[in-house]
């Protein structure tokens, strides 16, 4: 079995619009020490990231607590979005609703959760392939790991995202066997 730990950035500084190089806030920051503590004792033998800056400082931690290094993945990055982020029309909420209620159309012309879906998946079933019966950790984000969790859950809604979408270290559990998924769980933070 191969346990995959989703690792959803520390919160963010959305000050910053660059997508790919927003770092995190000092309360991100701060936040880090909790994940070194949840992994002290589990033994990560591959440490992957998206190429976005928040998603690296956030699993960094951990992989110098385990002196790993991070493998890097594009594929592994968040939606690419068309605007600067959400018009003042329309609040965050509605937003994710209209993104879910058809996930073959990107909202504001950018990626549709279904081309997330595909590329993240992708590149997950490539982690799976190479980490057979090992623990590793991806580095991630809300709607890119919300795609993930909708390609084995499709029960998964909008609803279900924003219960987590303000939930920043977030840390998902999933086990596979090679590339059959058997079981995912939520893990709290301390």
């Amino acid at each position: 079995m191969t346990e995959v730990y989703f690792v959803r950035h520390a919160e963010s500084d959305y000050r910053s619009i660059d997508e790919k190089s927003r770092p995190l806030t000092k309360k991100g920051e701060a936040d880090l020490s909790k994940l070194v503590t949840l992994f002290q004792h589990v033994d990560i033998t591959s440490i992957y990231s998206s190429p976005y800056k928040r998603a690296i400082q956030t699993v960094m931690p951990v992989a110098n607590s385990k002196s790993l290094d991070i493998i890097i993945r594009e594929d592994f990055k968040e939606r690419i979005s068309r605007s600067e982020w959400i018009d003042n029309e329309m609040n965050l909420g509605t937003f994710v609703k209209r993104m879910w209620q058809n996930p073959n159309v990107g909202v504001d012309g950018g990626e549709s959760i279904k081309e997330v879906q595909e590329r993240n998946i992708k590149e997950l079933k490539n982690v799976l392939r190479d980490n057979g019966n090992q623990k590793v950790i991806i580095g991630t984000h809300g709607t890119a790991l919300a795609s993930i969790i909708h390609y084995y859950k499709n029960d998964f809604t909008s609803n279900d995202f924003m219960k987590f979408i303000s939930k920043m270290p977030y840390v998902v559990k999933m086990i596979a066997n090679n590339d059959e998924f058997i079981t995912m769980e939520e893990i709290e933070i301390e």
